[in-house]
């Protein structure tokens, strides 16, 4: 990004985020019973570092982070990963709110008036053009701004929130039949990333999905936009995917700017030991970790601290044990 481009960011990109990262992640368990998902490790980061990343990059200031499943050790991990010049906020949730709660709630946390709020996943790699999407929302002024993958496309994510798409315009969502019932337009798979108006924000429930909202704005006749997103994107909700993920980082297939990756395709952090009889391919070994004797790892992901002497291939090695994919 030049110096014109920089600055432009920096004067148009969404003023507030707030990025979901309380849900208990049941679909990777047992990982999320040792790790909030949005603190796993990816390539020896937490997850959740490469959305702030992209967050601060791209010109965003201001965020609001949402904490309920083990708070404690995301907010250490935050403390460690957040990038210089972005002001980190917590909204601590005693139960699940859902995301439409969840977001009512968080924003008490941030008494400034705001025109608008970016919502998003902690716990998804995306590389979604901040910058554009801002200004497709401002020009617009839409009720709402979906970021939308095409249907191959959409990696990970489940197609549960459909929505039909027309002239830049969200026609519909899946499952509300009074106005699924028009005719005419072209299906999208609903990212999760959003930009919110003001008068979407004063629309949330108290608790429960914000697609309630959604359902009703889609009713009254409100403008939703629609904002396709051809970028880079892998949503992480299993372990099948989680390694997935470091495999393509891995191998290149997906690019994240700051990554270190060996001729072998392995991410190893420094103070890792890895004997010289062993072999590695498409691995990912952290902090203080040990592979002894030799071993060889294929497509295997090794957390902080453990201790590898076997052969092992498209696995994942935490304190509490080998979980083989």
């Amino acid at each position: 990004m030049d110096r014109q481009r920089a600055s432009q960011g920096q004067q148009s990109a969404p003023p507030l985020a707030l990025l979901f990262a309380a849900g208990e992640g049941r679909r990777l368990l047992p990982l999320t019973a040792e790790r909030p998902k949005p603190a796993l490790p990816l390539l020896n980061r937490p997850l959740m570092a490469f959305t702030l990343d992209h967050l601060a990059a791209s010109g965003v200031r201001d965020a609001i982070v949402n904490l309920y499943h083990l708070p404690q050790a995301l907010e250490e991990a935050l403390e460690r990963i957040r990038p210089e010049g972005l002001d980190l906020r917590l909204s601590r949730e005693r139960v699940l709110l859902g995301t439409g709660g969840g977001l009512r709630q968080a924003l008490r946390a941030w008494p400034q008036p705001h025109s608008s709020i970016l919502v998003a996943n902690a716990d998804t790699l995306t590389k979604v053009d901040l910058l554009d999407l801002q200004q497709q929302h401002q020009a617009s002024k839409p009720w709402a701004t979906m970021v939308l993958r095409r249907p191959e496309q959409a990696l990970g994510l489940p197609a549960k929130v459909v929505a039909k798409v027309e002239s830049g315009r969200v026609l519909s969502i899946r499952d509300i039949p009074e106005v699924d019932a028009s005719a005419g337009g072209q299906r999208f798979v609903f990212s999760g990333i959003h930009l919110l108006s003001r008068a979407a924000l004063d629309d949330l429930p108290e608790q429960g999905c914000i697609i309630e909202a959604y359902h009703r704005a889609l009713l009254r006749g409100d403008r939703v936009g629609a904002y396709v997103d051809d970028s880079d994107w892998r949503s992480i909700d299993t372990l099948q995917d989680y390694l997935r993920a470091h495999v393509e980082l891995l191998r290149g297939e997906q690019r994240w700017p700051g990554l270190e990756v060996d001729e072998a395709g392995c991410c190893i952090h420094p103070s890792a030991s890895v004997s010289a009889r062993a072999s590695l391919e498409c691995c990912s070994v952290a902090a203080g970790a040990k592979i002894v004797g030799s071993a060889r790892l294929v497509r295997t992901v090794v957390w902080e601290g453990c201790e590898v002497s076997e052969d092992l291939q498209d696995a994942i090695v935490t304190p509490r044990g080998i979980h083989r994919l």
